[in-house]
C-alpha cells in the first residue's frame, strides 16, 4: 500500500478527544538496528522527531533518519521519535516512556497537505496544540518543514513556531548552538529566524530564501540508518539513498518540480560510497532509491551497472518516459523490480506536452512494451483528469483504446497493465496556483468515467475528488485556513472530519471559488520564478489549452 492509500484509509476509532484529556504517547519501541538510546541527564535538551504517520510509513522518511543521525550522539541532547498510528489514533512514542510535553523542542516532518492534519491530531492528542480557538502552547517549542510547507507556510504559520523553506541541513547543523537558548524561548526564536530558510510567524509576513544545500557531495548523507527487524516498510526494508534532490524539469502542475529547485545530485564516486558504507552498517543489499528525477543523475547508469554485478536488488522510484531506453528498462528488470511506474499524465496526442512531458501517446506505448520485453511484469501509469471537459472526453476515449493495444500486442493480461486516474489538483508555487480549489470538485464526473472506461481492460485505481479538495483548500489558503486544519483534526482525520470542519468555515475562505488575485504565499516565500514569471506561464498554459480542445474534440 502506497503513503498516500495508507493515509486516506483509515478514520480514527476515537474521532475526538475528551475536552482536557491529553494522554501521554503510547511507549512501543520496536528492535532497530543502529538505535541510539540514551539514559540522559536532567540538564540535557529533549528533542522530538516527529513522523505523523504509522511506523511501518514513518520509517521510510529520510528525515527522520538524517535528523536522528544528526542529534542522537550530540552532547547534552536526547532524541526521541514519535510516530501517529492512524489505525490506532494513538501517538507512538519509541525510544523512551514519554509524551511530547516532556520535549523541550518538537521537530516536525509534514511532506504533503493531508499531513497537516495527522500532526496536527497527534499533537493536540498531546496537549501541545491549542484547541480551535483556544491560547497557543508555548512549549515545546515547534519546528514544521517539508516540500508543501515550503510552497507556502501560510495554512500552517499560526500553529507552529516556526517553518522551515526548504532544506532541513542548515537548521540542523545551527541547532547545537541554538539549543544552549531553549530555556529562554524569545530568543530561540529571535536567533531561530536568522537561519537561513526558517521563518517565524510571530514576527509577522516578512520574505524569506528557501535554505538550499547546493553541493549534495559534500552534504551528510545518513548511512547508520534505523532497520526494523520486525515490521516490514511501506518502501520494502533497504538502505535509501538520496540521488538527487529537486527536479530539472517545470510541469506546470507540479508541487515538487516548482518548490525544490534546483536540481541538484550526487556524483557516481558519492553515491557508491554512501551505499556501501550504508550496506555495511545495515547488513542490506537492497537499495531504495530517492530521486525526482533518476535518470537525469549524470553516471546513474553506472551506479545501477555497479549494483546488478555486485549482487545488489534495487527499487526505482516513478521515472521520466523520455529518459528511459532499452537499457535502463532492462537494469531495472536485472536489479529485481517487477513493476515499472510512469507518469505521462494523458494518453492524448498533444496534451502530454502542454503537461511539460516531451513525449506522445505512441511513445507511451513503445515504452510499455519495451519493458515487458525487458522482464518487468506490471507498468503502473498515472493520469489526471480535470484539464477540460473536452479533453477528459478524449481522455475516456483514448485510453481504453490504448490498453487493449498494449495488451494486444504484449501479450499480456488485465492485471499486468494498472492506471491510477486523479484530478487536477492546482498547488502554490506553480502557474497554475490561480486556479480555485473548487474546479477540483468539478472533475469528479470526468474521472468517473475515465475510471469506467479503463476498467473494462485494465486494473483502476482513483483518487476521491474530495481528498484531492483537501489538499487544493489547505495548499492554496492562507492563516485562516489553520483553523480548518484544527478542526478536522479535532473532529477525526477521515473525509467526513473534513467536510464537516470546511462546512463551518466555507464561508470565510472565498478563495476557494474565486482563487487569488496576488498569491498572499507571495509575501513570505521568495520564489526564483516571481510571480510575474508564474502568470506569463499559466497565462501561456491556457492559449495551449484552448487551442488544443478543437483539435482533440474530433479525435
Amino acid at each position: 500500500m502506497s503513503i498516500r492509500r495508507l493515509r486516506a484509509a483509515y478514520t480514527p476509532s476515537n474521532p475526538q478527544p475528551k475536552p482536557g484529556e491529553h494522554p501521554i504517547a503510547v511507549f512501543r519501541p520496536r528492535r532497530e538496528l543502529n538505535k541510539v538510546v540514551k539514559r540522559g541527564r536532567p540538564s540535557d535538551v529533549r528533542v522530538g522527531i516527529v513522523i505523523p504517520l504509522p511506523y511501518r510509513a514513518a520509517i521510510n522518511s529520510l528525515f527522520m533518519h538524517l535528523a536522528y543521525e544528526y542529534l542522537a550522539l550530540q552532547e547534552g541532547v536526547v532524541v526521541n521519535r514519535f510516530v501517529y498510528s492512524v489505525e490506532d489514533d494513538i501517538v507512538e512514542s519509541l525510544e523512551h516512556p514519554v509524551g511530547m510535553r516532556d520535549m523541550d523542542l518538537l521537530l516536525i516532518s509534514t511532506p504533503f497537505e493531508l499531513d497537516y492534519v495527522y500532526a496536527a491530531r497527534a499533537l493536540m492528542k498531546e496537549g501541545v496544540l491549542r484547541n480551535p480557538g483556544k491560547t497557543s502552547v508555548e512549549r515545546p517549542i515547534k519546528i514544521v518543514g517539508g516540500v508543501a510547507p515550503s510552497a507556502n507556510p501560510l495554512p500552517i504559520a499560526p500553529l507552529f513556531d516556526a517553518v522551515v523553506l526548504g532544506d532541513a541541513e542548515p537548521l540542523l547543523n545551527r541547532l547545537p548552538d541554538l539549543l544552549q537558548l531553549i530555556d529562554d524561548r524569545d530568543a530561540f526564536l529571535e536567533a531561530l529566524a536568522s537561519v537561513d530558510g526558517v521563518y517565524v510567524p510571530r514576527l509577522g509576513r516578512y520574505r524569506v530564501k528557501k535554505a538550499v544545500v547546493h553541493d549534495l557531495n559534500t552534504s551528510h548523507h545518513p548511512v547508520k540508518q534505523l532497520v526494523p527487524l520486525d515490521e516490514e516498510p511501506v518502501y520494502g526494508r533497504g538502505v535509501m539513498i538520496e540521488a538527487s534532490r529537486g527536479c530539472p524539469y517545470t510541469c506546470p502542475f507540479c508541487l515538487e518540480g516548482f518548490a525544490t529547485k534546483p536540481f541538484r545530485y550526487r556524483s557516481v564516486a558519492t553515491l557508491l560510497r554512501v551505499i556501501e558504507k550504508a550496506s555495511h552498517a545495515t547488513e542490506l543489499r537492497h537499495v531504495v532509491f530517492y530521486s525526482l528525477s533518476l535518470f537525469s543523475v549524470p553516471g546513474i547508469d553506472r551506479v545501477l551497472e555497479h549494483l546488478v554485478d555486485t549482487g545488489f536488488t534495487a527499487s526505482i522510484p516513478s521515472v521520466r518516459i523520455d529518459t528511459l531506453n532499452e537499457r535502463r528498462l532492462r537494469l531495472i528488470a536485472e536489479l529485481g523490480q517487477r513493476t515499472l511506474t510512469i507518469a505521462p499524465e494523458s494518453l492524448v496526442p498533444g496534451v502530454l506536452r502542454l503537461l511539460g512531458k516531451r513525449v506522445e501517446p505512441s511513445d507511451v506505448e513503445e515504452l510499455v512494451l519495451e519493458a515487458f520485453a525487458q522482464g518487468l511484469t506490471k507498468v503502473k501509469i498515472y493520469l489526471i483528469t480535470g484539464l477540460s471537459r473536452a479533453i477528459d472526453e478524449a481522455l475516456a476515449r483514448e485510453a481504453p483504446r490504448f490498453a487493449e493495444r498494449v495488451r494486444r500486442r504484449a501479450g499480456i493480461g488485465r492485471d499486468s497493465l494498472r492506471f491510477s486516474v486523479n484530478p487536477l489538483i492546482p498547488k502554490p508555487g506553480t502557474p497554475l496556483q490561480w486556479l480555485p480549489p473548487r474546479r477540483v470538485l468539478e472533475a469528479r464526473a470526468s474521472l468517473e468515467k475515465v475510471g469506467r472506461a479503463l476498467r473494462r481492460v485494465a486494473r483502476v485505481d482513483t483518487y476521491d475528488v474530495w481528498w484531492g479538495f483537501a489538499q487544493a483548500v489547505i495548499g492554496l489558503g492562507d492563516e485562516r485556513v489553520s483553523r480548518l486544519i484544527e478542526e478536522w483534526a479535532l473532529y477525526g482525520i477521515g473525509i467526513g472530519g473534513f467536510k464537516k470542519a470546511f462546512r463551518s468555515l466555507s464561508a470565510e475562505l472565498d478563495f476557494v471559488e474565486k482563487g487569488w488575485g496576488e498569491p498572499p504565499w507571495s509575501s513570505v516565500v521568495e520564489s526564483p520564478w516571481g510571480t510575474e514569471t508564474l502568470r506569463a506561464m499559466f497565462n501561456g498554459f491556457l492559449e495551449s489549452l484552448s487551442r488544443l480542445e478543437p483539435l482533440v474534440s474530433g479525435m
